[in-house]
């Protein structure tokens, strides 16, 4: 609200000196009131808004009369709408990290709810009162209020109105219902660039680029400097997987915003989609010499590292942004790779029993958990996980698989059939699932268990699946054959396991070639000793015959 007009201050003023005597016996609050008004003429700092806020408050303490009461409620109304723009002008500054934020937002809700209190007809205010509940996610209710009477206020302008309608839209949980505000705020006001630009959002978060792209263009043509605009394009382009126009946009809104660090972030990205790992790392050492608490940037970084066999410059990074946010879920689960990369498992598996204790119940992190106490030859307690997160969802594939895997390596053959069949029932066409399950029905002792038919079916689809491309495969579907009493078809596609094999694989794989040659079936019973990695000899494989998922 504008600052009253001198020649009213002044008029009150002088009313007040000519008035009579009796009039200072209603108005015991005249003198701080006078102190107020000539104090607000020339207040602008926080300091001195709220000197005058204070002074009106004693002067409407102390009394005035009806029209002087009316006067100082019009003052205090105006300065607390100025003092809470005052902090909301530090509030939503970009790239803000002042300390004292939380603190400033109190008293700016303060204000605004004082201020709407006395006037509830002040669309200003209760537009920033709406801004500032959700930005701080409390109290949607009064929110949704405030913004409602932005909305229904007539006399509002017509922009107003439609940012208020914007904010709406991106509170409400109802798909249909966030679209229709969008649409009614960008026909309430067509020129708007933030209007339009929300909309944009909107579409672009749908995954619908061709619309988001439409708004984008309209946006830009009304603010041609508004470099999230053009970053925003970016995002649209790389959703059309148009790498060239994406990588021009996010150029475009870096010559816009030097600082835009977002947009340094999502040019290495395609950078690198475009096999230019210098510029992307080019770009991320930019992100980060501009904002070194990017967490994003740091994380990234650290994944580019840990790409190009960088494994310490990976882990400077990610314990960096540890340090920025402590118990950070990507950063936990990034650093837990790097030590298994770096072979320190046993740190691996200390730092994802930390995240699980974070974040107990998450179906990613026992998944993962559970794979690393397999590898650490733990595989009672890879069942264990694996049974907790079976209980949250019976019909997860991959807990079945890797569970079934688990009682393989302890020898409980029938338990593991058991749970691969299970897993099938989801994902009847992984070519993991398909090996292991015909691994153990073509090579356990167990004779009751075997079923060679059945093992020859489900080692040639996965062996089609892989396209013939996998040596551990094909030697499934050689123990298949042996099992069937087909040796000469076990001869063969044995001696190709052997030819495309890994080299860790060739000893195991020549083993089974000469048991075939020699007219005997492939027969195996893991029964893995429980050991961590500490006791684990260097070059003891972990027991699992093949990866995951």
């Amino acid at each position: 609200m504008p600052r009253p007009r001198i020649a009213v201050v002044l008029l009150g003023t002088v009313l007040a000196v000519l008035a009579p005597t009796t009039t200072y016996a209603q108005n015991e609050g005249q003198a701080e009131l006078d102190k107020a008004t000539e104090t607000k003429l020339t207040a602008g700092s926080y300091g001195e808004l709220s000197v005058v806020i204070d002074l009106l408050d004693t002067a409407l303490a102390r009394g005035l009369d009806e029209g002087n009461t009316e006067f100082a409620n019009q003052m205090l109304i105006s300065t607390l709408i100025e003092r809470a723009n005052l902090l909301s002008s530090v509030i939503f500054q970009p790239r803000q990290r002042n300390p004292q934020i939380a603190q400033m937002m109190q008293v700016a809700l303060s204000d605004l709810q004082r201020a709407t209190k006395l006037d509830p007809t002040q669309a200003d205010a209760q537009y920033l009162l709406a801004r500032l509940y959700a930005v701080t996610g409390q109290n949607r209710e009064a929110a949704s209020k405030a913004l409602e009477a932005v909305i229904g206020a007539e006399d509002a302008e017509a922009e107003l109105r439609a940012k208020a309608l914007v904010l709406r839209g991106s509170m409400q949980e109802d798909e249909a219902k966030r679209l229709a505000d969008y649409e009614e705020a960008v026909k309430i006001a067509p020129n708007e660039a933030e209007v339009i630009r929300a909309r944009a959002l909107y579409y672009l978060m749908k995954e619908d680029p061709d619309n988001a792209l439409a708004d984008l263009k309209k946006a830009a043509e009304l603010e041609p400097d508004h470099a999230a605009t053009y970053e925003a394009m970016g995002l649209a382009y790389l959703l059309k997987q148009d790498f060239d126009a994406s990588l021009n946009s996010f150029t475009e809104a870096i010559e816009r915003d030097e600082e835009l660090v977002s947009a340094y972030a999502n040019r290495a990205r395609i950078h690198a989609l475009q096999d230019n790992d210098e510029k992307a790392l080019e770009d991320l050492a930019k992100a980060v010499e501009i904002d070194p608490q990017s967490i994003t940037s740091l994380l990234l970084r650290a994944q580019f590292h840990y790409q190009a066999g960088r494994t310490e410059d990976a882990m400077k990074d990610v314990e960096r942004a540890l340090e920025i946010r402590p118990g950070l879920v990507q950063g936990l689960r990034l650093k837990a790779e790097l030590l298994v990369g770096q072979e320190k498992l046993d740190e691996a598996i200390k730092v994802m029993e930390q995240l699980a204790e974070a974040m107990p119940g998450n179906p990613e992190v026992m998944l993962q958990l559970g794979i690393y106490y397999m590898a650490d030859t733990q595989p009672r307690k890879a069942i264990a996980n694996f049974d907790r997160l079976l209980e949250s969802d019976p019909k997860d594939a991959r807990a079945l698989r890797n569970r079934g895997d688990a009682k393989l390596s302890l020898g409980l053959h029938a338990e593991a059939i058991e749970d691969y069949q299970a897993a099938l029932e989801v994902a009847p066409d992984n070519s993991g699932l398909l090996n292991n399950l015909a691994w153990v029905l073509a090579t356990s002792p167990k004779d009751e268990l075997r079923d060679g038919k059945r093992a020859i079916e489900l080692a040639t689809k996965a062996s089609e699946v892989t396209d013939h491309k996998e040596g551990h495969i094909l030697s499934t579907l050689a123990a298949a054959y042996a099992e069937s009493g087909d040796f000469e078809k076990a001869i063969e596609w044995s001696t190709k396991a052997v030819e495309i094999g890994e080299e860790s694989q060739k000893e195991q794989l020549k083993s089974e070639l000469e048991s075939y040659h020699a007219g005997k079936p492939w027969r195996e019973l893991q029964n893995v000793e429980e050991e961590t990695s500490e006791a684990r000899k260097p070059d003891q494989p972990a027991p699992a015959r093949t990866s995951d998922f």
